[in-house]
């Protein structure tokens, strides 16, 4: 099936797709043929709207322990998220902060893997197949990873147990945010509170990407906050407005 490139637009991957013999063979109906080629083109721009608004999130992964590792089956159990534990963002101009219960919904119903660095190529669990459990406690997201029997896995549990990696990831898209004012100077707060996970990743380094997607948040939340008076006017003329047009009919 084909596919549009990185820099093709939408009219010309169009006339490219539907003039594809392989698509004409396939498809030898013009309607049916262009809703084959127009679903493909909407696959790719909602991947790419995705990809846009999605973030991610390190921190020092707070492991319990690789269970049984003398076994033949250990496990890696940890948590990696901690709960309304603020995280300064100072390249950002804002603190961060995990709320409680931000996790429930995604956890029940989406697709979670769990990788090293996010990369797919090396995957270490993925909760639909029941090789990574996800549990919110009181603490923050607790994770439970089944590593396959490959050798990188093994690998990478050592450097794990080593301390040479202790930090963790999360692949997120923000569905419901809070903004809390900053007090005596202090940063102002973004609080996630309910997100959408794609993975989770034990990391070499901290990722932190997606930041222009809280920096567009952070500064519509700043815009709003900075026009109070101007909504207060505008109700205020409403209401008086309405007093008048009450007035003039009664005066009639």
């Amino acid at each position: 099936m084909p596919t549009p490139a990185a820099n093709e637009d939408k009219e010309t991957f169009m006339e490219r797709c539907m003039g594809m013999d392989m698509m004409n063979e396939e498809y030898p109906d013009e309607k049916q043929r262009y809703a084959v080629c127009l679903s493909h083109w909407e696959d790719k721009e909602k991947k790419a709207n995705n990809n846009n608004s999605m973030e991610s999130r390190t921190f020092k992964f707070d492991f319990n322990s690789i269970e049984n590792r003398k076994s033949e089956s250990p496990m890696i159990k940890g948590h990696a998220a901690i709960f309304e534990e603020k995280v300064s963002m100072p390249f950002l101009g804002f603190d961060e902060m995990v709320g409680k219960n931000a996790f429930t919904d995604t956890i029940k119903k989406d697709d979670v893997r769990a990788l090293f660095n996010h990369d797919a190529n090396y995957v270490l669990g993925r909760n639909k197949s029941g090789t990574l459990k996800l549990k919110e406690d009181e603490r923050g997201l607790a994770i439970e990873i089944d590593p396959p029997k490959t050798q990188f896995a093994k690998d990478l549990m050592e450097l794990i147990d080593r301390g040479d990696i202790n930090q963790m990831s999360f692949a997120f898209q923000i569905e419901k945010e809070g903004w809390e004012k900053g007090k005596e100077g202090k940063a102002d707060l973004r609080i996630l509170e309910r997100v959408k996970l794609y993975d989770i990743s034990i990391v070499t380094f901290p990722t932190y990407e997606g930041t222009t997607v809280a920096l567009r948040s952070y500064n519509k939340w700043l815009q709003e906050i900075k026009k109070p008076d101007i909504f207060k006017i505008k109700l205020l003329q409403r209401r008086l407005n309405l007093i008048q047009r009450k007035g003039g009919m009664n005066n009639g």
